[in-house]
Protein backbone atom coordinates (compact mmCIF):
# COMPACT_ATOMS: atom_id res chain seq x y z
CA UNK A 1 0.00 0.00 0.00
CA UNK A 2 3.01 2.34 -0.41
CA UNK A 3 1.28 4.26 -2.66
CA UNK A 4 -2.06 4.52 -1.27
CA UNK A 5 -0.50 5.31 1.70
CA UNK A 6 1.21 8.41 1.13
CA UNK A 7 -2.16 9.69 -0.80
CA UNK A 8 -3.81 8.84 2.45
CA UNK A 9 -1.31 10.51 4.33
CA UNK A 10 -1.08 13.57 1.88
CA UNK A 11 -4.59 14.25 2.29
CA UNK A 12 -4.82 14.02 6.52
CA UNK A 13 -1.73 16.66 6.33
CA UNK A 14 -3.29 19.19 4.22
CA UNK A 15 -6.19 19.23 6.58
CA UNK A 16 -3.79 19.33 9.12
CA UNK A 17 -1.15 21.66 7.80
CA UNK A 18 0.93 21.15 10.60
CA UNK A 19 4.65 20.43 11.30
CA UNK A 20 5.84 17.05 13.00
CA UNK A 21 8.77 15.93 14.83
CA UNK A 22 10.02 12.57 15.66
CA UNK A 23 10.28 11.41 19.53
CA UNK A 24 13.16 10.82 21.16
CA UNK A 25 12.01 7.19 22.37
CA UNK A 26 9.32 5.63 19.17
CA UNK A 27 10.33 1.74 19.73
CA UNK A 28 9.26 0.71 23.42
CA UNK A 29 6.65 -1.21 22.37
CA UNK A 30 8.17 -3.53 20.16
CA UNK A 31 11.83 -3.29 22.42
CA UNK A 32 9.64 -4.96 25.39
CA UNK A 33 8.70 -7.86 22.72
CA UNK A 34 12.30 -7.90 21.88
CA UNK A 35 13.27 -8.91 25.88
CA UNK A 36 9.94 -11.15 25.93
CA UNK A 37 11.87 -13.04 23.93
CA UNK A 38 15.47 -12.73 25.56
CA UNK A 39 17.08 -10.78 22.55
CA UNK A 40 16.88 -7.29 24.20
CA UNK A 41 17.61 -6.48 27.99
CA UNK A 42 18.63 -2.90 28.16
CA UNK A 43 20.16 -1.36 31.19
CA UNK A 44 20.04 -1.38 34.72
CA UNK A 45 18.32 2.28 34.02
CA UNK A 46 15.99 0.56 31.07
CA UNK A 47 16.05 0.57 27.52
CA UNK A 48 17.63 3.87 27.20
CA UNK A 49 16.63 4.23 23.96
CA UNK A 50 17.27 8.32 23.21
CA UNK A 51 20.88 7.68 23.08
CA UNK A 52 23.81 5.93 20.42
CA UNK A 53 24.81 2.34 20.66
CA UNK A 54 28.14 1.22 21.74
CA UNK A 55 30.14 -1.30 19.77
CA UNK A 56 30.06 -3.77 22.52
CA UNK A 57 26.06 -3.65 22.90
CA UNK A 58 25.62 -4.36 19.15
CA UNK A 59 28.05 -7.19 19.57
CA UNK A 60 25.75 -8.46 22.38
CA UNK A 61 22.64 -8.22 19.63
CA UNK A 62 25.05 -9.37 17.02
CA UNK A 63 25.49 -13.22 18.76
CA UNK A 64 21.66 -13.01 20.29
CA UNK A 65 20.94 -12.65 16.32
CA UNK A 66 22.97 -15.28 15.69
CA UNK A 67 21.39 -17.37 18.66
CA UNK A 68 24.89 -18.03 19.71
CA UNK A 69 24.49 -16.15 22.75
CA UNK A 70 24.03 -19.47 25.76
CA UNK A 71 26.74 -21.11 23.61
CA UNK A 72 29.27 -17.70 23.88
CA UNK A 73 28.94 -18.04 27.96
CA UNK A 74 29.59 -21.72 27.57
CA UNK A 75 32.86 -21.87 25.46
CA UNK A 76 33.77 -18.43 27.54
CA UNK A 77 33.63 -20.76 30.75
CA UNK A 78 35.11 -24.18 29.51
CA UNK A 79 37.97 -21.97 27.78
CA UNK A 80 37.15 -22.49 24.20
CA UNK A 81 37.01 -18.97 23.41
CA UNK A 82 39.18 -15.44 24.25
CA UNK A 83 39.83 -11.95 23.11
CA UNK A 84 42.91 -9.94 24.00
CA UNK A 85 40.82 -7.00 24.52
CA UNK A 86 41.54 -4.77 27.51
CA UNK A 87 38.39 -2.27 27.33
CA UNK A 88 35.46 -5.13 27.24
CA UNK A 89 32.91 -4.83 30.13
CA UNK A 90 32.55 -8.22 31.86
CA UNK A 91 28.64 -8.32 30.28
CA UNK A 92 30.04 -9.12 26.71
CA UNK A 93 33.16 -10.16 27.71
CA UNK A 94 31.74 -14.01 26.27
CA UNK A 95 29.82 -12.46 22.78
CA UNK A 96 33.07 -10.44 21.96
CA UNK A 97 35.24 -13.57 22.85
CA UNK A 98 33.02 -16.01 20.67
CA UNK A 99 32.68 -12.87 17.79
CA UNK A 100 36.89 -12.81 17.81
CA UNK A 101 37.59 -16.75 18.19
CA UNK A 102 35.20 -16.99 15.02
CA UNK A 103 36.68 -14.12 13.27
CA UNK A 104 33.58 -11.74 13.31
CA UNK A 105 34.55 -9.12 14.72
CA UNK A 106 38.29 -7.00 14.89
CA UNK A 107 39.51 -4.87 17.67
CA UNK A 108 40.50 -0.76 17.16
CA UNK A 109 43.88 -1.94 18.08
CA UNK A 110 45.79 -5.28 19.06
CA UNK A 111 44.59 -4.38 23.13
CA UNK A 112 41.34 -2.46 22.12
CA UNK A 113 37.82 -3.26 21.20
CA UNK A 114 36.30 -0.25 21.42
CA UNK A 115 33.89 -1.01 23.33
CA UNK A 116 32.48 2.19 24.04
CA UNK A 117 33.15 3.44 20.02
CA UNK A 118 29.86 4.26 18.96
CA UNK A 119 28.23 1.85 16.44
CA UNK A 120 26.59 3.47 13.27
CA UNK A 121 23.44 2.34 10.87
CA UNK A 122 26.03 1.34 8.38
CA UNK A 123 27.54 -1.21 10.94
CA UNK A 124 24.65 -2.42 12.38
CA UNK A 125 23.09 -3.33 8.61
CA UNK A 126 26.12 -4.61 8.58
CA UNK A 127 25.53 -7.45 11.46
CA UNK A 128 22.03 -7.95 10.75
CA UNK A 129 22.69 -8.98 7.50
CA UNK A 130 25.32 -11.16 8.49
CA UNK A 131 22.77 -12.90 11.22
CA UNK A 132 20.69 -13.35 8.46
CA UNK A 133 23.18 -15.23 6.39
CA UNK A 134 24.49 -12.31 4.37
CA UNK A 135 28.11 -12.10 3.76
CA UNK A 136 29.71 -8.68 2.77
CA UNK A 137 33.77 -10.54 2.23
CA UNK A 138 34.96 -11.56 -1.79
CA UNK A 139 31.89 -12.64 -3.35
CA UNK A 140 29.74 -12.30 -0.73
CA UNK A 141 26.20 -10.56 -1.58
CA UNK A 142 26.85 -7.02 -0.85
CA UNK A 143 29.79 -4.60 -0.25
CA UNK A 144 29.89 -2.92 3.70
CA UNK A 145 29.39 0.58 2.11
CA UNK A 146 26.36 -0.47 0.43
CA UNK A 147 24.96 -2.22 3.69
CA UNK A 148 22.00 0.36 4.49
CA UNK A 149 20.76 0.11 0.85
CA UNK A 150 20.93 -4.13 0.87
CA UNK A 151 19.29 -3.85 3.92
CA UNK A 152 16.70 -2.01 2.89
CA UNK A 153 16.14 -3.45 -0.12
CA UNK A 154 15.55 -6.86 2.07
CA UNK A 155 13.12 -5.09 3.89
CA UNK A 156 15.36 -4.16 7.30
CA UNK A 157 15.84 -0.84 7.06
CA UNK A 158 13.45 1.53 6.50
CA UNK A 159 15.41 5.08 5.67
CA UNK A 160 12.63 7.03 5.17
CA UNK A 161 12.07 6.24 9.46
CA UNK A 162 15.68 5.94 10.26
CA UNK A 163 16.84 9.97 10.23
CA UNK A 164 18.97 11.66 12.17
CA UNK A 165 21.78 9.94 14.57
CA UNK A 166 21.19 6.23 15.03
CA UNK A 167 20.08 5.33 18.20
CA UNK A 168 19.29 1.79 20.26
CA UNK A 169 15.91 3.19 19.74
CA UNK A 170 17.22 2.44 15.72
CA UNK A 171 18.90 -0.85 17.18
CA UNK A 172 15.58 -2.27 18.60
CA UNK A 173 13.48 -1.63 14.56
CA UNK A 174 16.48 -3.07 12.98
CA UNK A 175 16.53 -5.93 14.94
CA UNK A 176 12.89 -6.83 15.15
CA UNK A 177 12.19 -6.11 11.33
CA UNK A 178 15.15 -8.49 10.48
CA UNK A 179 13.29 -11.42 13.25
CA UNK A 180 10.37 -11.66 10.06
CA UNK A 181 13.05 -11.32 7.49
CA UNK A 182 13.95 -14.49 5.25
CA UNK A 183 17.23 -15.95 5.99
CA UNK A 184 19.58 -16.10 2.94
CA UNK A 185 18.46 -19.08 1.02
CA UNK A 186 15.82 -20.80 3.06
CA UNK A 187 12.14 -20.03 3.44
CA UNK A 188 12.30 -19.75 7.21
CA UNK A 189 12.38 -16.35 8.74
CA UNK A 190 15.15 -15.79 11.42
CA UNK A 191 12.74 -15.98 14.23
CA UNK A 192 11.98 -19.42 12.74
CA UNK A 193 15.56 -20.58 12.83
CA UNK A 194 15.92 -18.64 16.45
CA UNK A 195 13.30 -21.09 17.63
CA UNK A 196 14.51 -24.64 15.85
CA UNK A 197 17.89 -23.42 17.47
CA UNK A 198 16.48 -23.28 20.59
CA UNK A 199 17.64 -19.63 20.81
CA UNK A 200 14.18 -18.73 21.27
CA UNK A 201 11.42 -20.74 23.15
CA UNK A 202 8.40 -21.19 21.08
CA UNK A 203 6.20 -20.17 23.93
CA UNK A 204 7.28 -16.78 24.45
CA UNK A 205 7.93 -16.13 20.45
CA UNK A 206 3.90 -17.26 19.87
CA UNK A 207 2.82 -13.10 20.28
CA UNK A 208 5.41 -12.10 17.67
CA UNK A 209 4.22 -15.31 15.39
CA UNK A 210 0.80 -14.43 15.90
CA UNK A 211 1.02 -10.87 15.18
CA UNK A 212 3.06 -11.76 11.94
CA UNK A 213 0.40 -14.00 10.76
CA UNK A 214 -2.74 -11.20 11.33
CA UNK A 215 -0.46 -8.67 9.56
CA UNK A 216 0.25 -10.95 6.53
CA UNK A 217 -3.32 -11.24 6.06
CA UNK A 218 -3.63 -7.83 6.05
CA UNK A 219 -0.90 -7.14 3.56
CA UNK A 220 -2.67 -9.95 1.50
CA UNK A 221 -5.73 -8.22 2.00
CA UNK A 222 -4.92 -5.37 0.99
CA UNK A 223 -2.95 -6.07 -2.13
CA UNK A 224 -5.81 -5.69 -4.68
CA UNK A 225 -5.88 -1.76 -4.20
CA UNK A 226 -1.40 -1.56 -3.06
CA UNK A 227 -0.94 0.64 -5.92
CA UNK A 228 -3.58 2.75 -5.89
CA UNK A 229 -2.62 6.23 -6.81
CA UNK A 230 -5.13 8.88 -6.14
CA UNK A 231 -7.95 8.83 -3.10
CA UNK A 232 -11.38 10.91 -2.99
CA UNK A 233 -12.56 10.19 0.66
CA UNK A 234 -14.60 11.75 2.82
CA UNK A 235 -13.66 12.68 6.29
CA UNK A 236 -16.01 13.11 9.41
CA UNK A 237 -14.72 13.94 12.78
CA UNK A 238 -14.07 15.87 16.75
CA UNK A 239 -11.14 17.54 17.64
CA UNK A 240 -10.58 19.39 21.22
CA UNK A 241 -7.99 21.48 21.24
CA UNK A 242 -6.50 22.89 24.50
CA UNK A 243 -3.71 25.76 24.63
CA UNK A 244 -1.51 26.04 27.14
CA UNK A 245 -3.62 27.87 30.23
CA UNK A 246 -6.75 27.76 28.70
CA UNK A 247 -10.10 25.33 28.38
CA UNK A 248 -10.73 22.99 26.01
CA UNK A 249 -12.47 23.86 22.57
CA UNK A 250 -14.34 20.90 20.79
CA UNK A 251 -14.71 21.12 17.16
CA UNK A 252 -16.51 19.37 14.59
CA UNK A 253 -14.49 18.84 11.07
CA UNK A 254 -16.17 17.91 7.68
CA UNK A 255 -13.94 17.58 4.38
CA UNK A 256 -14.44 16.24 0.87
CA UNK A 257 -10.59 15.12 -0.24
CA UNK A 258 -8.85 14.24 -3.67
CA UNK A 259 -5.72 13.57 -3.45
CA UNK A 260 -3.67 11.92 -6.88
CA UNK A 261 0.34 11.21 -5.74
CA UNK A 262 2.43 9.41 -8.52
CA UNK A 263 5.81 8.88 -9.60
CA UNK A 264 5.74 12.57 -11.00
CA UNK A 265 3.23 14.78 -10.41
CA UNK A 266 1.18 15.68 -6.77
CA UNK A 267 -2.48 17.17 -6.85
CA UNK A 268 -4.82 17.68 -4.10
CA UNK A 269 -8.58 19.15 -3.68
CA UNK A 270 -10.22 19.27 -0.48
CA UNK A 271 -12.92 21.62 1.28
CA UNK A 272 -13.03 21.56 5.07
CA UNK A 273 -15.56 22.69 7.11
CA UNK A 274 -15.04 23.20 10.84
CA UNK A 275 -17.30 24.43 13.35
CA UNK A 276 -16.02 25.62 16.84
CA UNK A 277 -16.93 26.26 20.21
CA UNK A 278 -20.30 26.41 22.20
CA UNK A 279 -21.67 28.72 19.27
CA UNK A 280 -20.24 26.04 16.35
CA UNK A 281 -18.70 28.87 14.90
CA UNK A 282 -18.61 27.46 11.01
CA UNK A 283 -15.60 28.21 9.30
CA UNK A 284 -14.83 26.86 5.26
CA UNK A 285 -11.33 26.11 4.31
CA UNK A 286 -10.44 25.11 0.56
CA UNK A 287 -7.01 23.44 -0.20
CA UNK A 288 -5.35 22.97 -3.84
CA UNK A 289 -2.11 21.40 -4.64
CA UNK A 290 -1.33 21.85 -8.24
CA UNK A 291 1.96 22.41 -10.47
CA UNK A 292 4.00 22.14 -7.31
CA UNK A 293 1.96 25.43 -5.80
CA UNK A 294 -0.12 25.04 -2.45
CA UNK A 295 -3.21 27.31 -2.68
CA UNK A 296 -5.63 28.19 0.31
CA UNK A 297 -8.96 30.11 0.40
CA UNK A 298 -10.84 30.87 3.87
CA UNK A 299 -12.44 33.73 5.40
CA UNK A 300 -12.22 35.74 2.06
CA UNK A 301 -8.81 35.42 1.79
CA UNK A 302 -6.21 33.42 -0.89
CA UNK A 303 -2.84 32.83 -0.29
CA UNK A 304 -0.42 30.20 -2.61
CA UNK A 305 3.19 29.09 -1.27
CA UNK A 306 5.85 26.77 -3.03
CA UNK A 307 6.46 23.00 -2.24
CA UNK A 308 8.81 21.07 -3.42
CA UNK A 309 8.12 17.55 -3.81
CA UNK A 310 10.77 16.17 -5.56
CA UNK A 311 12.11 13.94 -2.38
CA UNK A 312 8.68 12.82 -1.79
CA UNK A 313 8.44 11.33 -5.21
CA UNK A 314 11.37 10.36 -5.28
CA UNK A 315 10.50 8.23 -2.16
CA UNK A 316 7.93 6.94 -3.51
CA UNK A 317 9.59 5.57 -6.86
CA UNK A 318 12.25 3.75 -4.71
CA UNK A 319 10.07 2.62 -2.54
CA UNK A 320 7.36 0.98 -5.05
CA UNK A 321 10.22 -0.29 -7.43
CA UNK A 322 11.81 -2.49 -4.02
CA UNK A 323 11.55 -5.85 -3.49
CA UNK A 324 7.76 -5.55 -1.70
CA UNK A 325 7.63 -8.10 1.38
CA UNK A 326 4.39 -9.23 3.69
CA UNK A 327 6.01 -8.21 6.50
CA UNK A 328 7.94 -5.17 5.84
CA UNK A 329 6.69 -2.14 8.13
CA UNK A 330 6.07 -4.81 11.25
CA UNK A 331 8.32 -2.97 13.55
CA UNK A 332 6.32 0.48 12.96
CA UNK A 333 2.81 -1.48 15.02
CA UNK A 334 2.80 -2.16 18.34
CA UNK A 335 -0.38 -4.59 18.06
CA UNK A 336 -2.95 -5.64 15.29
CA UNK A 337 -5.88 -7.45 15.78
CA UNK A 338 -9.09 -8.41 13.30
CA UNK A 339 -12.56 -8.36 13.85
CA UNK A 340 -15.17 -10.37 11.39
CA UNK A 341 -18.87 -8.75 10.82
CA UNK A 342 -21.12 -8.83 7.55
CA UNK A 343 -19.08 -6.23 5.97
CA UNK A 344 -16.01 -7.85 5.97
CA UNK A 345 -13.50 -7.61 8.09
CA UNK A 346 -12.35 -4.77 10.07
CA UNK A 347 -8.41 -4.53 11.09
CA UNK A 348 -7.44 -2.45 14.09
CA UNK A 349 -3.90 -1.55 14.36
CA UNK A 350 -2.33 0.58 17.44
CA UNK A 351 1.19 2.12 15.75
CA UNK A 352 4.07 3.56 17.62
CA UNK A 353 6.31 6.13 16.96
CA UNK A 354 7.45 5.33 13.09
CA UNK A 355 4.55 7.33 12.37
CA UNK A 356 6.22 10.38 13.40
CA UNK A 357 9.24 10.01 11.73
CA UNK A 358 7.72 9.15 8.46
CA UNK A 359 5.40 12.26 8.95
CA UNK A 360 8.29 14.58 9.35
CA UNK A 361 9.78 13.26 6.61
CA UNK A 362 7.06 14.24 4.18
CA UNK A 363 5.86 17.06 5.37
CA UNK A 364 9.48 17.94 5.54
CA UNK A 365 9.90 17.51 1.84
CA UNK A 366 6.26 19.73 1.40
CA UNK A 367 7.68 22.90 2.50
CA UNK A 368 9.35 24.56 5.43
CA UNK A 369 6.41 25.03 8.01
CA UNK A 370 8.90 26.34 10.90
CA UNK A 371 9.49 29.85 8.96
CA UNK A 372 5.52 30.09 9.64
CA UNK A 373 6.02 29.68 13.60
CA UNK A 374 5.48 25.95 13.89
CA UNK A 375 7.92 24.40 15.67
CA UNK A 376 6.68 20.48 15.75
CA UNK A 377 4.35 18.14 16.67
CA UNK A 378 3.90 14.72 18.24
CA UNK A 379 1.76 12.13 17.69
CA UNK A 380 0.79 9.91 20.30
CA UNK A 381 -1.39 6.95 21.06
CA UNK A 382 -2.05 6.51 17.24
CA UNK A 383 -4.52 3.93 16.23
CA UNK A 384 -6.49 3.47 13.07
CA UNK A 385 -9.77 0.84 11.78
CA UNK A 386 -9.76 -0.46 8.21
CA UNK A 387 -12.70 -2.12 7.04
CA UNK A 388 -11.98 -4.37 3.77
CA UNK A 389 -15.30 -5.52 2.44
CA UNK A 390 -16.21 -8.77 1.68
CA UNK A 391 -15.14 -8.16 -2.41
CA UNK A 392 -11.52 -7.27 -1.41
CA UNK A 393 -12.88 -3.28 -1.52
CA UNK A 394 -11.42 -0.96 0.52
CA UNK A 395 -14.67 1.14 2.52
CA UNK A 396 -13.43 3.19 5.58
CA UNK A 397 -10.71 3.79 7.88
CA UNK A 398 -10.95 5.50 11.07
CA UNK A 399 -8.28 7.19 12.92
CA UNK A 400 -7.79 8.28 16.61
CA UNK A 401 -4.87 9.87 17.52
CA UNK A 402 -3.64 12.54 20.57
CA UNK A 403 -0.48 15.06 19.37
CA UNK A 404 0.85 17.68 20.80
CA UNK A 405 2.06 21.20 18.62
CA UNK A 406 4.75 23.43 19.94
CA UNK A 407 4.75 26.71 17.88
CA UNK A 408 6.66 30.50 18.62
CA UNK A 409 3.92 33.72 18.97
CA UNK A 410 5.43 36.95 19.17
CA UNK A 411 8.29 35.62 19.95
CA UNK A 412 7.32 33.27 22.85
CA UNK A 413 6.54 29.49 22.76
CA UNK A 414 3.74 28.11 23.26
CA UNK A 415 2.07 24.04 23.33
CA UNK A 416 -1.78 23.14 22.04
CA UNK A 417 -2.53 19.43 22.72
CA UNK A 418 -5.05 18.11 20.08
CA UNK A 419 -7.66 14.63 20.21
CA UNK A 420 -8.26 13.34 16.86
CA UNK A 421 -11.55 11.01 16.63
CA UNK A 422 -11.87 10.90 12.57
CA UNK A 423 -13.75 8.54 10.13
CA UNK A 424 -13.36 8.60 6.66
CA UNK A 425 -15.19 6.85 3.49
CA UNK A 426 -13.51 5.90 0.30
CA UNK A 427 -15.40 6.99 -2.56
CA UNK A 428 -12.89 5.70 -5.10
CA UNK A 429 -9.81 5.02 -5.65
CA UNK A 430 -6.75 5.26 -8.69
CA UNK A 431 -7.64 6.16 -12.10
CA UNK A 432 -11.30 6.59 -10.95
CA UNK A 433 -10.23 10.03 -8.93
CA UNK A 434 -10.32 13.20 -10.77
CA UNK A 435 -9.82 16.70 -9.51
CA UNK A 436 -10.95 19.93 -10.84
CA UNK A 437 -9.31 23.08 -10.42
CA UNK A 438 -10.72 26.42 -10.12
CA UNK A 439 -9.11 29.31 -11.60
CA UNK A 440 -6.41 30.27 -9.37
CA UNK A 441 -5.90 34.36 -10.51
CA UNK A 442 -6.53 36.73 -7.17
CA UNK A 443 -3.95 34.17 -5.09
CA UNK A 444 -1.43 36.48 -3.20
CA UNK A 445 2.29 34.46 -2.40
CA UNK A 446 2.47 33.72 1.61
CA UNK A 447 5.26 36.15 2.67
CA UNK A 448 7.87 34.47 4.42
CA UNK A 449 10.43 35.96 7.30
CA UNK A 450 13.95 36.24 6.12
CA UNK A 451 16.93 34.64 8.02
CA UNK A 452 19.64 36.89 9.47
CA UNK A 453 22.43 36.41 8.25
CA UNK A 454 24.02 33.13 9.67
CA UNK A 455 21.29 31.65 10.21
CA UNK A 456 20.86 27.59 8.67
CA UNK A 457 24.88 27.40 8.33
CA UNK A 458 25.33 23.18 7.92
CA UNK A 459 28.00 21.68 9.77
CA UNK A 460 30.18 18.68 8.06
CA UNK A 461 29.81 15.32 9.60
CA UNK A 462 32.88 14.26 11.66
CA UNK A 463 35.31 11.29 10.31
CA UNK A 464 35.06 8.45 12.20
CA UNK A 465 38.47 8.26 12.75
CA UNK A 466 40.33 5.23 14.29
CA UNK A 467 37.60 3.05 13.82
CA UNK A 468 37.60 -0.84 12.65
CA UNK A 469 34.63 -2.35 11.59
CA UNK A 470 33.13 -5.29 12.96
CA UNK A 471 34.19 -7.97 10.30
CA UNK A 472 36.58 -11.25 9.77
CA UNK A 473 40.12 -10.32 9.53
CA UNK A 474 42.01 -10.04 6.45
CA UNK A 475 43.76 -13.10 5.12
CA UNK A 476 46.72 -12.72 6.65
CA UNK A 477 45.28 -12.27 9.69
CA UNK A 478 45.95 -8.89 10.46
CA UNK A 479 43.76 -5.67 11.90
CA UNK A 480 42.69 -3.20 9.71
CA UNK A 481 42.60 0.10 10.29
CA UNK A 482 39.68 2.41 9.23
CA UNK A 483 40.62 6.34 9.34
CA UNK A 484 36.94 7.84 7.65
CA UNK A 485 34.05 6.68 6.24
CA UNK A 486 35.22 5.86 3.16
CA UNK A 487 37.59 3.41 4.03
CA UNK A 488 35.66 1.54 6.59
CA UNK A 489 34.95 -0.72 4.01
CA UNK A 490 38.49 -2.31 4.40
CA UNK A 491 37.87 -3.13 7.44
CA UNK A 492 34.73 -4.94 6.90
Amino acid sequence: MKKLCKALALAVLCVMSLALYAGASDFDGIAQELKDVGLFQGTDTGFELDRAPTRAESAVMLVRLLGAEETAKAELEAGETAHPFTDVPEWAKAHVAWLYTNKLTNGISETEFGSDSLCNAQMYCTFVLRALGYSDGEGGQFAYDEAVSFAAEKGVYNTAVAQGEFLRDDVVAVSYQALFAKVNGQENTLLAKLIADGAVSQTAAQPLLDKQETYAEYVAACAGFEQATGVDMDMTGTMNVTALGAESVAMEISSEIKTIVTDTDVQMEGISTVKAGEEQTETVIKQWIKDGVMYMEAEGQKIKMPMDFSDMLAAVQQQTSSVTLANDGLYQIDSITTAESDEGTTYTIVLNGAVNRLLTQMLGQMGDFGEAGLDGMKFDAVSMSVLIDKEGTLKTIGMQFAMTMDMTVEGEATSIAYEYDMDCTINALGDDVVITFPDFTGFEELTQPQPEAGDGETVSDETLEGLVEIGPETAEGETAQAETVDNEAAAA
